[in-house]
Parts: structure tokens; sequence; C-alpha cells
């Protein structure tokens, strides 16, 4: 499945005038750590998930011209290249330094750090305060190299505002349309002049 040009250069400019929206409300909430950071956006993706038709680890829904797979998430697609991602974007967005890191999980559960081609699942890592954290917003589950658990408070925000947000809604029709079709079958819509 393919966006369309126009829906593509749409939806891109969209996320990131969401991501905006997002960072202005955490800066709005709390000063810049790690843990306040993960707490927001963990508290913000839980609330999101409650309000998403789709809330399912689905992998079948894939745009091959998506930029960011962190877009998807927001629509409920939760396959954690897509809720990741999300993670990935937000932190860089308020000014961290994430980098994807690819894991491989085995039958006992252990995690093993694995180029991409050998990876069943995607987290996002940062170095902050001297310190490697590894971070699962799919899984919630936060820890540093150590296996030091972080722990995520509950918080209570008002954040109704960005879950009903106009920019969001527009995000969801856009995917919503593409799912509709890759139900029917279709590849790629074609506009011509």
């Amino acid at each position: 499945m393919k966006l369309s040009e126009e829906d593509l250069e749409r939806i891109n400019y969209l996320y990131k005038c969401f991501l905006d929206l997002l960072a202005q409300k955490f800066f709005s909430y709390s000063a810049l750590t790690l843990k306040s950071a993960l707490e927001f956006i963990h508290y913000f993706y839980s609330k999101l998930s409650t309000t998403t038709i789709n809330t399912s680890n689905d992998n079948s829904l894939i745009i091959v011209n998506l930029l960011n797979n962190g877009i998807l998430s927001l629509c409920g697609y939760r396959a954690c290249r897509n809720t990741n991602a999300f993670l990935y974007d937000f932190l860089k967005k308020i000014n961290l330094d994430p980098i994807f890191q690819c894991i491989y999980i085995d039958e006992n559960n252990d995690w093993h750090i694995v180029t991409p081609i050998k990876a069943n699942h995607l987290i996002v890592a940062i170095n902050y305060n001297n310190q490697k954290y590894y971070l699962d917003l799919h899984n919630g589950l936060y820890f540093d190299s150590d296996l030091k658990t972080i722990v995520i408070n509950k918080i209570t925000i008002d954040i109704d505002e960005l879950i009903n947000n106009e920019i969001l809604l527009e995000i969801k029709k856009i995917i919503s349309k593409y799912v509709r079709y890759q139900e029917h079958g279709i590849k790629y819509i074609y506009t011509y002049d």
C-alpha cells in the first residue's frame, strides 16, 4: 500500500505538528528529565489506547512510502516498530538523543542486541547522565544497562485536548482511508490531472 503524494505530504506535516503540540504540553507540565518524559509519554499513550478503535499488535498494515511508522501508532497499530518509533520521535522532539536498538528475544525471554536482519523486536536506547537506558513503550518497559527499572509514576495531567485534537483526528482519517483501500485489495491510488 502506498499513500498518494498529496496524502503523504499532508500526513507528514500533520505528524510534525502533532509532535510539536506534544512537546509544548510536556514542557508546560514538567522540566526535562528522562523520567518525566517517560511518565508523560507513557500516560499519553495509555490514554490514547483507550480512545483508539484499532488497538491490536496488527502487523498487516504496511504503507511502504510512509516516512515514519510512529504515525501508525497514533491510529492504534501497536506493533513495536510503530509504538517505539513514536517514542523515538517524541524524545527527539524534546531534544533527547535516542537511537533505535534492534533486539532478538529468545525462547527464554532473554534480550539480545542484534543487527536489524536478526531482530524480532525494536526498542529505543538513549545515553542519559552517563548511563545507557533501554526504553520500550510498546511493552511499558524502561530500564538501564544494570537492569534497574525506571519506575513510571502515575501522573494526572489533562491531555484530552491532545486526544481530541483536530490534527490527530485528521491523521486518523487519512490512515483509515488507506485501511479501507487495503481491505478491498487496492494497493495504490493514482491521481490524474
